[in-house]
């Protein structure tokens, strides 16, 4: 009897890897969550870090003291640093919190 031939390089890749990493359900909920936050049309200033050089914002960080953004979130959430939904749904509480607390009422990130 011969071998079977070797099989292709990419099952061989799969077959050598090691296994991913599948994210618990509520972590597959949050990431919904954050996937349908981010696509909203009123997303855009929430979903980079604040720069307060460029947005000419002096007093920023004495103000918010813990920022927090979309993509941060993202990160955390990919790199499991999460441990809990509580903990994702805190720090998406924090993003709206500080735009709330920096802004002004009549700023239309506060409406």
């Amino acid at each position: 009897k011969t071998a079977p031939p070797p099989p292709p390089a990419a099952v061989a890749a799969a077959v050598d890897s090691p296994p991913r990493k599948v994210p618990p359900l509520w972590m597959q909920a949050c990431d919904r969550t954050l996937r349908k936050l981010s696509r909203h049309r009123s997303a855009w200033p929430f979903t980079d870090p604040v720069d307060p050089e460029a947005l000419n914002l002096p007093d920023y960080f004495t103000v918010i003291t813990h920022p927090m953004d979309l993509n941060t979130i993202r990160s955390k959430l990919s790199g499991f640093v999460y441990t809990r939904a509580e903990d994702f749904v805190s720090d998406v509480r924090l993003t709206f919190d500080n735009a709330l607390r920096y802004n002004p009422p009549s700023d239309r990130v506060n409406q």
